[in-house]
């Protein structure tokens, strides 16, 4: 077998294994009628929860990182004589206690629980 008849066939097998999904899906919905469609869509928001969880863990870690390094800088500026950087220095002390608190308790609640499976059905 040449290499494009390979090409032809796994494309081929691809495009069946697609149809079948997306059949799959809809059958998923048709026999499942209304509750099916609701237990699908908590199913995909509690995903989406989870994902934006996660990215919320590391936004405010990257926040509290950022007013650290912010808070640094301008107490260096301020040693050197730079008079608005002491009261600069004084809101970011003030954000950056507020933002270790924020992760502080989002880290009390420990990790989020694990996303569900999605089979290929409920993916289409």
């Amino acid at each position: 077998m040449s290499v494009l008849g390979s090409l032809q066939g796994l494309a081929q097998a691809a495009a069946e294994r697609a149809g079948a999904g997306l059949w799959a899906g809809k059958r998923l919905l048709d026999e499942g009628g209304s509750e099916a469609e609701a237990a699908l869509l908590a199913k995909r928001a509690h995903c989406e929860a989870c994902a934006a969880d996660l990215a919320a863990a590391e936004a405010l870690q990257v926040v509290v990182a950022a007013y650290r390094e912010a808070l640094l800088r301008a107490e260096e500026a301020a040693a050197l004589g730079q008079k608005n950087q002491a009261v600069l220095s004084k809101e970011l002390t003030l954000r950056a206690e507020t933002w270790q608190q924020a992760e502080t308790l989002f880290a009390s609640l420990g990790p989020p629980q694990p996303a569900p499976e999605l089979s290929a059905a409920e993916r289409d």
